[in-house]
């Protein structure tokens, strides 16, 4: 029991920490196991998550599960190389796990009662996972709202709890060349697809 209230304690603050430092968009999952986890290399091994304790240093250690490779992996680790760099007293241990596989061991973890301390989300599972997630109550600044989109910053709430902060976003754009429509004989300002019978 003081095992789960020190792990929720120490999320609490890990999430405040890196909010601070620019560490934002990482869910807090529902687990407190202690697992031993990976190497936190692109590589994904280690399927254990959960906090564990420094062996009486002060340095806590986080799980963080990650899906992200190639490019979008290399700045993750950087963003977690930095955080461990400026802070003692928590340290991330990232694991990449293989991104087809990812939902599935994160949900096997998660019920299985050793999930990770932090993980990334698509907001599209959120909704999945959200009754296994830990919300992050008054953890986030006052003014952290104003520093997203509204309609992006209020996807990650459900019923009334924030249970992640948005990381990035991915916008769809449609490009189309007006004079080709003119030409066509359709209306350029007007570029609604209709079907011909």
């Amino acid at each position: 029991m003081a095992r789960e209230h020190r792990s929720s304690r120490t999320r609490r603050n890990f999430i405040k920490t890196a909010g601070a430092a620019g560490l934002v968009g990482l869910a807090g999952c529902g687990g407190s196991g202690d697992g031993g986890g990976g190497s936190g290399s692109d590589g994904g091994s280690g399927s254990d998550g959960g906090s564990t304790g420094g062996s009486g240093s002060g340095t806590t250690t986080l799980q963080f599960w990650t899906l992200f490779a190639g490019g979008d992996g290399k700045a993750m680790k950087s963003m977690v190389d930095q955080f461990n760099e400026e802070h003692d007293s928590i340290q991330v241990e990232r694991q990449r796990q293989p991104f087809a596989e990812y939902y599935d061991k994160l949900f096997t973890a998660m019920t299985g009662g050793n999930a990770p301390d932090l993980a990334v989300f698509h907001t599209t599972e959120l909704q999945r996972f959200k009754q296994a997630l830990q919300p992050l109550g008054d953890t986030l600044s006052s003014g952290a709202a104003d520093q997203y989109v509204s309609s992006i910053w209020d996807s990650t709430e459900f019923d009334g709890s924030r249970v992640a902060v948005p990381l990035d976003t991915h916008p769809n754009g449609l490009y189309y060349n007006k004079d080709i429509f003119e030409e066509a004989g359709l209306d350029p300002e007007s570029p609604r697809p209709r079907s011909r019978n």
